[in-house]
Protein backbone atom coordinates (compact mmCIF):
# COMPACT_ATOMS: atom_id res chain seq x y z
CA UNK A 1 0.00 0.00 0.00
CA UNK A 2 1.42 3.38 -0.94
CA UNK A 3 1.23 6.37 1.31
CA UNK A 4 0.42 9.90 0.25
CA UNK A 5 2.51 12.77 1.48
CA UNK A 6 0.85 16.13 1.88
CA UNK A 7 3.04 19.09 1.09
CA UNK A 8 2.07 22.67 1.58
CA UNK A 9 3.43 25.34 -0.71
CA UNK A 10 3.50 28.89 0.46
CA UNK A 11 4.11 31.98 -1.62
CA UNK A 12 5.18 35.24 -0.06
CA UNK A 13 5.18 38.35 -2.17
CA UNK A 14 4.87 42.07 -1.72
CA UNK A 15 2.44 42.42 -4.59
CA UNK A 16 -1.14 41.31 -5.02
CA UNK A 17 -1.75 38.26 -7.19
CA UNK A 18 -4.96 36.49 -7.96
CA UNK A 19 -5.55 32.86 -7.04
CA UNK A 20 -5.33 31.68 -10.65
CA UNK A 21 -1.95 33.36 -11.25
CA UNK A 22 -0.48 31.84 -8.08
CA UNK A 23 -1.71 28.33 -8.86
CA UNK A 24 -0.62 28.56 -12.50
CA UNK A 25 2.87 29.59 -11.37
CA UNK A 26 3.04 26.72 -8.90
CA UNK A 27 1.93 24.17 -11.50
CA UNK A 28 4.50 25.50 -13.99
CA UNK A 29 7.24 25.20 -11.36
CA UNK A 30 6.25 21.61 -10.54
CA UNK A 31 6.08 20.67 -14.23
CA UNK A 32 9.48 22.24 -14.92
CA UNK A 33 11.03 20.19 -12.11
CA UNK A 34 9.28 16.90 -13.03
CA UNK A 35 7.36 16.77 -9.75
CA UNK A 36 4.28 14.58 -9.94
CA UNK A 37 1.17 16.06 -8.38
CA UNK A 38 -2.58 15.75 -8.40
CA UNK A 39 -4.87 18.76 -8.34
CA UNK A 40 -7.79 18.09 -6.04
CA UNK A 41 -9.13 21.59 -5.75
CA UNK A 42 -8.23 25.06 -6.91
CA UNK A 43 -10.26 26.81 -4.26
CA UNK A 44 -8.17 26.45 -1.11
CA UNK A 45 -5.98 29.51 -1.43
CA UNK A 46 -5.97 31.99 1.40
CA UNK A 47 -4.38 35.40 1.41
CA UNK A 48 -3.24 37.16 4.53
CA UNK A 49 -0.56 39.60 5.56
CA UNK A 50 2.28 38.17 7.62
CA UNK A 51 4.91 40.80 8.35
CA UNK A 52 7.48 38.20 9.52
CA UNK A 53 7.17 36.25 6.27
CA UNK A 54 7.41 39.44 4.23
CA UNK A 55 10.55 40.54 6.10
CA UNK A 56 12.14 37.14 5.46
CA UNK A 57 11.14 37.30 1.79
CA UNK A 58 12.69 40.74 1.37
CA UNK A 59 15.86 39.48 3.07
CA UNK A 60 16.06 36.57 0.59
CA UNK A 61 15.51 34.02 3.35
CA UNK A 62 13.60 31.08 1.93
CA UNK A 63 13.26 28.79 4.94
CA UNK A 64 12.19 29.14 8.54
CA UNK A 65 11.14 26.76 11.26
CA UNK A 66 7.77 27.31 12.90
CA UNK A 67 6.34 25.42 15.85
CA UNK A 68 2.56 25.49 15.92
CA UNK A 69 0.44 25.72 19.04
CA UNK A 70 -0.14 21.96 18.69
CA UNK A 71 3.58 21.27 18.89
CA UNK A 72 4.03 20.38 15.23
CA UNK A 73 7.13 21.59 13.42
CA UNK A 74 6.45 23.31 10.12
CA UNK A 75 9.00 24.44 7.56
CA UNK A 76 8.02 27.41 5.44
Amino acid sequence: MSKAVENEFKFTTDRTSGKKAILDSLESFLDDHDVEYEVRTRSSVDTYFDSKDLDLYRSVCSLRNKVSSKGKVKLT
